[in-house]
């Protein structure tokens, strides 16, 4: 994906473009901030910046012989040391076709130390005419020695307007489904795109009917819902469960961050469920704790959500604790 199709961050592009042009670009680069702005396509663009027009067709497919790119693996989603071994002796060999090598590693901070350290002399003494970018959302879980070798770079989150109307632009949504929609994206383009797939999403739509059927307050209408909702998720793929309660956790979060909104009397453009605000207005008599304890609470079911809990028993410890205040 070429810089022009990108979105966001359009200094960084003239930045990167500058070092090429001048060619000061640094053999090795990191490119970290909020998930979802982008990077990865950054750095996909910069590669295909690099070698020119006539490889920017395969480096798009992948398929290109002397740009590689390393995602983490497996269930526990990290780069293996033999990944990193391979990657070490692709550096020996000299480019194929195009005039130089380059080595995405996305999500550079799923590594092992053992992983990290294996990489670490080939970034302090990178070979001619190969260049490493190096991908995350999470710069503090990296080792500092790795931080050191690099070039950082940060990305800064994506406006409202501009995901809203890159969502116009290749989707058919109306404006104000499009502009609730990036406000729920909170700055990230992946998960607006994520968050439009799921308009229709059943465990969104069984999430709302909690609210709608007040089932906090019925068990016998409380329980079927939750274990409905736990029949949608995928339970032989413990990342993307994770994953997806994660989702659910940040729901309701935002569901319960608009009711207090409304109660503060703040505009309904900064509501992120303005189209179901009348059910908003209806739950706050339901409702009394103060949104910080709300998300105390939630932060508690992340925790315990990252330690094999199903989503559905915290749902329910969360909706029972309700009925006790």
């Amino acid at each position: 994906m070429p810089f022009s199709q990108l979105i966001g961050n359009e200094s960084i592009q003239n930045y990167l473009l500058q070092l090429i042009k001048d060619q000061r670009l640094p053999q090795v680069m990191l490119f970290h901030g909020p998930s979802g702005v982008g990077k990865c396509q950054f750095a996909i663009a910069l590669a295909q910046a690099l070698q020119g027009e006539k490889h920017t067709a395969r480096i798009a497919k992948e398929s290109h012989p002397d740009v590689s790119l390393l995602k983490p693996e497996g269930k526990i989603n990290l780069h293996t040391i033999d990944a990193l071994r391979a990657l070490i002796s692709a550096t020996e060999m000299p480019p194929f076709e195009a005039p130089y090598k380059v080595f995405i590693i996305d999500d550079v901070d799923r590594m092992l130390p053992t992983s990290s350290n294996a990489l670490l002399k080939t970034l302090e003494e990178p070979p001619a005419d190969t260049y490493f970018i190096l991908v995350t959302s999470d710069i503090k879980a990296l080792l500092p020695t790795i931080v050191s070798r690099a070039q950082a770079v940060h990305f800064a989150p994506i406006g409202s307007s501009l995901i809203s109307q890159c969502l116009l632009d290749k989707y058919t949504l109306a404006p104000s489904q499009a502009a609730s929609i990036a406000k729920r994206a909170q700055g990230s383009i992946g998960q607006a795109l994520l968050l439009h797939e799921r308009l229709n999403d059943p465990i969104d739509q069984l999430l709302l009917s909690i609210f709608e059927k007040n089932a906090r307050s019925d068990l016998s209408i409380l329980i079927p819902i939750l274990n409905e909702i736990e029949k949608h998720l995928v339970s032989d793929d413990a990342t993307a469960y994770q994953k997806r309660g994660e989702e659910i956790l940040e729901w309701l979060f935002s569901f319960f961050r608009d009711m207090h909104a409304l109660q503060n009397k703040v505009c309904d453009d900064h509501l992120f469920f303005v189209e179901h605000k009348q059910l908003l207005v209806q739950q706050l008599q339901h409702f009394t704790l103060p949104l910080e304890h709300i998300s105390a609470q939630i932060d508690a079911l992340r925790t315990d959500l990252s330690r094999s809990f199903k989503i559905r028993n915290l749902l329910e410890y969360f909706f029972l604790k309700q009925l006790e205040l």
